[in-house]
């Protein structure tokens, strides 16, 4: 898996580019374990960082736009911290 910041990675399968998320677990056997779950998949890696930001952007609710800026420039940033070219995916 590729981590992309603290709570996303991209990783594959044979058909698929597969975006997880990072869940701590909250009681029971797996309280405090980190497990990664299937967000959703995708035909390329691009469409999974797209798909990512407007994740990021549903979950601020639309309260106000600075606070959708704020998660646009955060993600835009994690991303070119990754160092890929358009042309690579």
């Amino acid at each position: 898996m590729i981590k992309i910041g603290d709570n996303f990675a991209l990783g594959a399968n044979s058909l698929n580019i597969i975006l997880y998320e990072k869940h701590i677990g909250k009681q029971g056997k797996s309280k405090d374990k980190e497990r990664w779950q299937e967000l959703a998949y995708f035909s390329n890696p691009h469409n999974a960082l797209e798909y990512l930001v407007e994740h990021h952007i549903r979950k601020t609710e639309l309260k106000d736009i600075k606070t959708v800026c704020l998660k646009i420039d955060g993600l835009q940033e994690t991303i070119k911290g990754l160092k890929l070219s358009r042309k690579a995916l």
